[in-house]
Parts: C-alpha cells; sequence; structure tokens
C-alpha cells in the first residue's frame, strides 16, 4: 500500500518523514498512519500534472537579440543598461533589476 505523508513526524518501521513524502507499506500499517495517526492519506501513485514554465519574451535570446527586440517595440533601454538579466526583464515587461 502506498501512502503520502500529511504532516511531520517519525515512525520505527519507515523513520522519519515529512508532508509530500511517500512510502509503500503493509495493509496494516497504511491503515495505522492513515486512519489511526492521521499522519498520512492514501496514494494512488499518480504524479500531478504541472503546469510548464511560461515562455518569456526574451527566453534564448543573446545580449544583441534582446536590444534588438527592445529597438524595435521602442521600448527605451535606461542609460547603465548592460547586463542580460536587465534587458530581459525590460522585454518581458518588468523593471531592470
Amino acid at each position: 500500500m502506498r501512502v503520502k505523508f500529511i504532516k511531520f513526524g517519525s515512525n520505527s518501521a519507515v523513520g522519519g518523514f515529512a508532508p509530500g513524502d511517500v512510502a509503500t507499506v503493509s495493509d496494516e500499517l497504511a491503515k495505522h498512519l492513515v486512519d489511526e495517526a492521521g499522519v498520512a492519506k492514501y496514494d494512488d501513485g499518480k504524479a500531478v500534472a504541472t503546469a510548464a514554465p511560461e515562455k518569456k519574451p526574451s527566453d534564448g535570446l543573446t545580449i544583441p537579440q534582446l536590444r534588438e527586440a527592445l529597438a524595435a517595440l521602442k521600448i527605451e533601454i535606461p542609460e547603465g543598461t548592460t547586463l542580460k538579466a536587465d534587458l530581459a526583464a525590460l522585454l518581458d515587461g518588468g523593471a531592470p533589476q
């Protein structure tokens, strides 16, 4: 039986555990952890899909390409801005860091 812990704790059979940890245990121990101790829930083993990070306009661009893209969009580059991260932030709609 597979369980997913929802609280911090320890047990002589599984050792220390924290929320999100997963263990495969006997049916009897799973019943104890879930129903009696209340530190875990039954886990069906299916992974939860996470959304892919949103692609930013600056992803993969070099410094010259960032400058070109900013110029094309008529976004002014503040004087002294030379770092790639700052140029990317401007293109992505944020303020330079």
